[in-house]
């Protein structure tokens, strides 16, 4: 047991050493699907084969991590109003999905069990393959601690997932320069594995000469050590703000704001990019629509002259819901980082409205809008 949990956390060190040296390291992907696939799902799950794209790569994964743990939120049922006057702008009325579990009972037990499997596993080889870094640290910069750091943990959680692949992960990607432009990083938040399978195909999603990252995340997951561990490490972004449940209304701390804001700053003047989760929580209910946006990325974005990426997720919340825990009920998952806007957003409504009808639409239903639309909502022209 001492080896099998020993050995991603090595693979990881090692892996986070060779890529701060420069050097290019060539490491063989086993993409297997232990699943087996002669079960008789109530929908049928196409194999990870089927899913190619021209600009997709395909990866059988899953990530999770414990988050904001609060009272089940119900979900509005179809005739139900959205009182709030932001979430209303938010809502689309979506066609309800099939409530009926996707997959056969026996894929479904072994993907809630391989989902507990992975969260037990990452929890304890994270402490361990930072703990060198931190023995280590007085003789490194700040800036160069974080930046191992964050290599450590995309490691550790990307190493997990080729152990214990369950879920299919769809990639649409774009072609990204071998000199990428300082950005700001957006996305939906749907689930509380989110943020690991972001960490976990980052090289994937913004290129084998991405820029480090740092994570802006709710002060309350500090109260898990790990993740205050690792998140401390890496020099993410803290956002001091109330547990009043998912699904509610955001309840900032706005003393909290100047040090954010000077984080924020400082890390950009120290070469990272920055990643924000517009919602600032945990949408209950994806196939609604969106949670009110909060505008904070285009401020940072504004200040620092630097454009804002969009990214966005589908699927995840079958896996492991907001509100409901792990369920499951579908393995399939998309995400998908969006072409680069010809020009900044001109003004907030510019960027909230490109967020909401591009990010929202393909989060609720995991197609996208048509390619004239989002041209002229990226440019920022779309008036409507």
């Amino acid at each position: 047991m001492l080896l099998v949990v020993l050995l991603p956390t090595t693979a990881a060190f090692i892996e986070s050493a060779l890529l701060q040296s420069g050097r290019n390291v060539m490491l063989v992907r086993a993409f297997t699907n232990s699943l087996p696939n002669n079960l008789p799902p109530v929908h049928s799950i196409p194999n990870c084969s089927t899913l190619r794209h021209p600009r997709a790569s395909v990866h059988c994964r899953m990530a999770a991590v414990s988050v904001r743990s609060s009272p089940a939120t119900p979900a509005p049922s179809e005739d139900d109003e959205i009182p709030d006057s932001k979430l209303a702008l938010n809502y689309m009325p979506i066609a309800k999905e099939n409530s009926s579990v996707r997959l056969g009972l026996l894929k479904h037990a072994i993907v809630k069990l391989a989902m507990s499997c992975y969260v037990t596993l990452l929890l304890l080889t994270i402490p361990m393959a930072l703990l060198p870094l931190s023995l280590i640290s007085p003789f490194l910069t700040k800036s160069r601690r974080e930046k191992w750091a964050l290599h450590l943990g995309e490691a550790c959680c990307r190493w997990w997932l080729r152990l214990i692949p369950f879920c299919c992960v769809k990639l649409l990607t774009q072609e990204e320069s071998q000199t990428p432009v300082p950005s700001i990083w957006t996305a939906n938040h749907v689930s509380p594995i989110d943020t690991m399978l972001l960490l976990a195909f980052d090289k994937d999603l913004r290129g084998r000469h991405r820029r480090p990252l740092k994570v802006l995340y709710w002060k309350g997951l500090d109260r898990n050590p790990v993740l205050r561990y690792l998140f401390h490490m890496a020099g993410f972004i803290s956002v001091d703000m109330a547990d009043n449940g998912n699904g509610n209304p955001n309840q900032y701390d706005k003393k909290t704001f100047k040090q954010m804001l000077r984080q924020s700053k400082q890390a950009m003047a120290d070469g990272f990019d920055l990643f924000l989760l517009p919602e600032g929580q945990l949408n209950p209910w994806p196939e609604r629509g969106l949670l009110p946006i909060f505008r904070g990325a285009f401020a940072l974005a504004h200040a620092s002259q630097r454009p804002i990426r969009l990214v966005g997720i589908h699927g995840t919340h079958h896996l492991w819901h907001a509100t409901q825990g792990m369920v499951a009920d579908d393995n399939r998952v998309q995400i998908q980082v969006y072409p680069k806007s010809s020009g900044p957003f001109a003004t907030a409504d510019d960027f909230e409205r490109a967020f909401v009808k591009i990010v929202g639409h393909f989060g609720a239903t995991g197609k996208d809008i048509s390619s004239e639309e989002m041209k002229k909502l990226l440019s920022g022209s779309d008036g409507s």
